[in-house]
């Protein structure tokens, strides 16, 4: 349910919003109309919210776990349930899921984020001499570790980045292994210096 339907069903009267940001846009509107008003008054026992992140899980779970493509909206209901904002133990629960009209590109997001979050992915930035040989002892590394290069780039101008020197920031996946902290030791021993690193735990 939106938050003006939330905050009218508190009130006991018809509330507008001054503004509404989501990227559940099924279900962004300012204020509901009295008819449905009327209506949820009437049936509708608790209204909850739940944030654009809980959104985003949910439609990842749905999309992986369920093989179903959910609109944000579509997803609100599972987002609920998935956050503990309904209390559900011990009961049949029934969440509908309504509406595929998924953008594509913020579809791509959502998996990205999702990917990186549960630590399936991870982005590497690193510095290293700036000669071929360095990178080659890079990739052997992660073809050891089973670690699958899905991204790479390279800059040679920064402030972190010294004369003779270049940052690789590469994308990688994770195929069932878990001990990533042999990079963090093995890039000590080449001498290579670790500048960030997204979605993952060394």
């Amino acid at each position: 349910m939106p938050a003006a339907m939330k905050s009218s069903l508190r009130t006991g009267k018809l509330v507008k919003l001054n503004s509404v940001a989501t990227i559940a846009d099924g279900i962004a509107i300012k204020s509901p109309s009295e008819f449905t008003f009327k209506i949820a008054r009437k049936y509708v026992d608790q209204v909850v919210t739940v944030s654009d992140e809980e959104i985003s899980s949910a439609m990842f779970t749905l999309l992986e776990r369920g093989k179903i493509v959910s609109e944000p909206a579509g997803a609100a209901s599972v987002a609920a349930l998935i956050a503990g904002k309904v209390k559900v133990k011990g009961k049949k629960v029934v969440a509908l899921i309504s509406g595929g009209n998924a953008d594509m590109p913020l579809l791509s997001q959502i998996i990205e984020k999702n990917l990186l979050e549960t630590g399936r992915e991870f982005i590497l930035s690193f510095i290293v001499n700036n000669v071929p040989s360095e990178m080659k002892k890079a990739i052997e590394l992660f073809s050891e570790m089973r670690l699958n290069v899905e991204e790479l780039h390279t800059e040679l101008f920064g402030e972190d980045i010294g004369i003779g020197k270049q940052k690789i920031t590469v994308k990688l996946k994770i195929y069932g292994n878990e001990d990533l902290s042999k990079i963090r030791k093995t890039f000590t021993e080449l001498g290579f210096r670790i500048v960030n690193v997204r979605g993952a735990k060394f």
